[in-house]
Parts: structure tokens; sequence; C-alpha cells
């Protein structure tokens, strides 16, 4: 679900889909998937299958509820560019993005992924959207004032 963080570089995560699969060195130890456990013991509706993969369609409409500027965290659940999530989800969430903000209301942020395939060079990234570097540093955006 969507929330305040204590994410020192952000103020909200959205997380459309959650689970993932590990792929490199650097999924070893997943704060995700610990932590979607926690959420499974605890009965959260988006784990109940734990770290498995799922799309949640009826998380899109969420950023639409958001009246305030903001720095979001897109996917910290989650690897958007997972091999198992197809390019029409993946266009969906991007649309969202673009259809939702400019970058004074809202600043979009992803993690950059070992999967993305050349993905992001085909989908057009909105103009609130950050790709996150892989080693944490800040992207370069502006982010909102």
């Amino acid at each position: 679900m969507p929330g305040k963080t204590s994410i020192e570089w952000t103020e909200y995560t959205w997380n459309p889909i959650t689970g993932c699969t590990k792929v490199s060195p650097g999924c070893k130890n997943c704060y995700a998937e610990r932590l979607a456990k926690r959420l499974q013991a605890m009965g959260q509706r988006h784990y109940l299958n734990g770290f498995n993969l799922e799309l949640h369609h009826d998380s899109l409409e969420i950023p639409f509820n958001w009246k305030q500027p903001a720095v979001v965290f897109v996917n910290s659940m989650s690897d958007l560019f997972h091999e198992k999530v197809p390019l029409t989800f993946i266009s969906k969430v991007f649309d969202v993005m673009s259809l939702d903000c400019t970058p004074e209301i809202r600043h979009f942020r992803l993690g950059q992924s070992d999967r993305d395939s050349g993905l992001k060079t085909i989908l057009q990234t909105p103009q609130a959207v950050c790709i996150q570097e892989k080693n944490g540093a800040a992207c370069g955006c502006t982010l909102p004032g």
C-alpha cells in the first residue's frame, strides 16, 4: 500500500506491483523480500502471497488521490521491469506518472533495474520521472519546490 515512508530521499512509496525473483548478487539480501514476509504475517492484502510477483491494478488510481506535492518512490517492493510484468502494465504505470503530474506537483523515482532489457528506451519517460542510479545516487532531476 502507498504511504508515508522513513526512506530519507522520498516522501511516499507507491507499489502497483509487489514481489520479485532474484537475478543478481545485489538481490541476495533483499529488504523487500524480508518486509513482504512481515506484511504477509500481518495480513496485508497485497502480500497474501508473500513475495510472489503480483500486479495490483487497483493501485494504479492511488496517485490521483494525493493532493500535495511529493517525491514518490515507485515500486519499492518490486521491479517494474520484471520479465513477467507485461509491457501493457508497465505502460499503464508510466501513463499514471505522466497524467498525474508535472514536476511542480509530483516527482516519481524509479530504481534502476538489472532487467530493463531496453524497455526504458521504448517507453516515453514523463518529465516528472527520474530513474535512480543503481548505486543509490540521486538521478539529478530537479525536485519539486
